[in-house]
């Protein structure tokens, strides 16, 4: 039963304005859809179990990718934009993983967030002809979702 109540953790409240990404490289700007989301950015201890601990308020971080960088001091949100998924971009435009550096006196660690296309649904119960009509439509809007940012990063951080 303690392990239980232990695993459950509340979280800390968010009392601060989210951080605003930016920009690093100019080029990065044509892939941009014009929307944004958030993600949520807190820092752990390293509990004696080697898993998540205690919640830690006040570690600086950073995060950095190819394209954007953005300051957050935890628990804070980032507003990141999202990107363009398109045939014409290297890689359909997806942009490079967000790490996440995190410092608090002795201790620190990294953490990262990957960039996923939209979610796209595959509609049942229609036979044969709406199944591919359902998946063609899919795939096209596949290609035509954005990339985004969104959830949580952990960063769990020890000693060094």
């Amino acid at each position: 039963m303690f392990g239980i109540l232990a695993a459950c953790q509340p979280v800390a409240e968010i009392t601060q304005e989210p951080s605003n990404a930016y920009l690093t490289k100019a080029s990065a700007e044509q892939r941009l859809t014009g929307g944004t989301s958030k993600v949520t950015v807190r820092a752990y201890r390293e509990g004696a179990d080697g898993k998540r601990g205690e919640e830690i308020i006040g570690a600086k971080c950073k995060l950095v990718s190819d394209d954007l960088a953005a300051d957050a001091v935890t628990p804070q949100e980032v507003i990141v934009p999202r990107f363009k998924q398109r045939a014409e971009f290297e890689d359909r435009g997806v942009p490079s993983a967000l790490v996440v550096s995190c410092k608090y006196g002795d201790l620190s660690g990294v953490s990262q967030v990957t960039a996923v296309p939209k979610s796209t649904t595959v509609m049942t119960g229609a036979g044969i002809a709406g199944a591919l009509v359902s998946i063609a439509a899919s795939a096209a809007l596949a290609t035509s979702t954005p990339w985004i940012y969104e959830g949580a990063v952990a960063v769990v951080m020890t000693d060094g």
